[in-house]
């Protein structure tokens, strides 16, 4: 019986009707993505003008974020606004793009409490695919930031800034001691 069943499901699938209707269905699901999408940037950025904000990026205190006009942000997003996140007028946001102004005081005792930094991004900056935006960040206008950067250092403004190097900070020795137990 399985196999008839998956066998009928194959010939519809490579059917002229079967490409027909994920044709038909793709167009639909997108159509209702892109009207969520509207609809999420108009409730909660009512400000912001020409704002194009994909549904799927996730937002953490976005009344802490304030957002100039023609900003395009992308898919799998998240922008973490525990201090304030200023995105200027034409900036965009690629796919998987990590804005996050909060980290851990690794300097106080277990468990480490949160710390916030603001960070601003001027006009005309694009942030490539997967790049990740830290804390007390400034990027001047019209600087871009390639895909997989790691930005934790003010931008100059028309700056064109790549790579992810990593570099060890000091032995936390007294961290270790203190998970053990």
């Amino acid at each position: 019986m399985k196999k008839i069943v998956n066998g009928l499901i194959a010939g519809l699938a490579t059917s002229g009707l079967g490409k027909c209707s994920y044709k038909i269905s793709s167009l639909v699901c997108e159509l209702i993505l892109r009207a969520c999408s509207l609809a999420k940037g108009a409730a909660l950025f009512p400000d912001a003008g020409d704002l194009s904000l994909d549904i799927r990026t996730d937002l953490k205190y976005p009344e802490n974020i304030s957002i100039g006009s023609n900003v395009i942000i992308g898919a799998d997003c998240q922008i973490g606004a525990m201090a304030p996140v200023v995105l200027g007028n034409y900036v965009r946001i690629s796919r998987g793009v990590t804005i996050e102004t909060a980290t851990l005081d690794l300097t106080a005792a277990l468990p480490y409490p949160h710390i916030a930094k603001p960070i601003f991004i001027g006009n005309g900056v694009w942030l490539a695919a997967h790049v990740t935006v830290l804390g007390g960040v400034r990027i001047g206008d019209g600087a871009i930031i390639g895909a997989g950067a790691v930005v934790s250092r003010d931008v100059p403004a028309g700056a064109i800034i790549v790579g992810c190097a990593t570099r060890e900070l000091k032995q936390k020795s007294k961290i270790v001691e203190e998970w053990k137990s």
